[in-house]
């Protein structure tokens, strides 16, 4: 089984045209994917209520297809009513976090705010991480949440031997592709 766990819906600024859930389906055949935890462009960069609805959309249209609830910490009472009222849908099956665009650090009192409607919901948190500060940051997340799963995407980008390293020593700091997101995330999927 090929699981994509960090998969985006929609337009980005730069690099993409439109998308639609045909044309999502589409490259999920294409690419032999059985399963993919996806995230709204459209809410990690700018709005996250319509862009958590349009996964939702997505996700009832093929079976293959888990959202994960974006949120902004800039927003946290909109993003703890998002974190609500999606987790409530079993295809919803994991938080996403980024740093980068909402310019909050993972390890904030902003974030730690949101994080722990996640953390009550027991939804594993998906950070975006570039650079040692993004995998510092979410190493305190980690050690903050106690044993929820909290994922590095992108091993930390150029700082990947320090995620590396974080992740050898948290049990639950997981990098994006280990073993154990089969076992956290993948247990989700019927």
């Amino acid at each position: 089984m090929i699981v994509d766990v960090h998969s985006h819906y929609g337009q980005w600024v730069s690099s993409s045209g439109a998308d639609s859930p045909e044309s999502f389906s589409e490259a999920l055949d294409r690419f032999a994917i059985d399963r993919t935890i996806c995230s709204s462009a459209r809410a990690v960069q700018y709005d996250i209520i319509t862009g958590n609805s349009e996964v939702a959309a997505l996700i009832e249209t093929d079976s293959r297809i888990y959202g994960a609830i974006t949120v902004n910490p800039n927003h946290r009472d909109a993003s703890i009513r998002e974190i609500e009222k999606y987790s409530e849908d079993k295809r919803f099956v994991a938080v996403k976090l980024h740093p980068d665009y909402c310019g909050v650090s993972a390890d904030a009192g902003e974030a730690l705010a949101v994080i722990k409607t996640a953390v009550k919901k027991r939804l594993p948190v998906l950070v975006h991480t570039w650079g040692e500060a993004e995998v510092a940051a979410t190493t305190a997340l980690a050690r903050a949440v106690g044993d929820l799963p909290v994922f590095m995407f992108h091993m930390g980008g150029d700082a990947w031997r320090e995620a590396i390293k974080c992740a050898a020593g948290q049990d639950n700091l997981c990098l994006e592709g280990k073993y154990i997101s089969t076992r956290y995330l993948c247990a989700s999927f019927n």
